[in-house]
């Protein structure tokens, strides 16, 4: 339960039950306008451990809202980031669009690292020391 009363669970358990029945729902800010950055990392956690639960494993992070034109039009800060679990990612050469409500695809970089990374004074060159390879995403 966040500080102002919001159910972090409740919200969790109907994104994560509408994520794995490929059901459409509003975007969490029209139920919640007060919703803060902070708790969505806290719902995203909640989501995660559902998806553990079901048999699903964290595998890496994906960065979202980087530059910062992006940030500004959606109205934060800073870039963000979310989790990438096993049942994401891509085990056949095609990408089948059944069961997805509105389907696009975004290229992304992925840094597969040999080291884990951490702290607040990780620099370029310590990034690049940590990768083992990049590869589309």
């Amino acid at each position: 339960m966040g500080d102002r009363g919001v159910d972090y669970q409740e919200i969790a358990t109907q994104l994560f039950r509408a994520q794995t029945e490929g059901r459409e729902v509003n975007k969490i800010t029209v139920d919640y306008p007060e919703l803060t950055v902070e708790d969505a990392y806290a719902i995203q956690a909640h989501v995660m451990a559902l998806a553990e639960r079901d048999g699903d494993s964290l595998v890496g992070w994906k960065m979202g809202l980087t530059s910062q034109a992006k940030q500004r039009s959606v109205g934060v800060h800073q870039p963000i980031f979310g989790r990438l679990t096993a049942r994401m990612e891509l085990v056949s050469n095609q990408v089948s669009m059944s069961g997805l409500i509105h389907p696009r695809l975004e290229p992304e970089i992925a840094f597969v690292l040999k080291k884990p990374l951490g702290g607040h004074r990780v620099t370029v060159r310590d990034v690049w020391a940590a990768t083992e390879c990049m590869m589309p995403a």
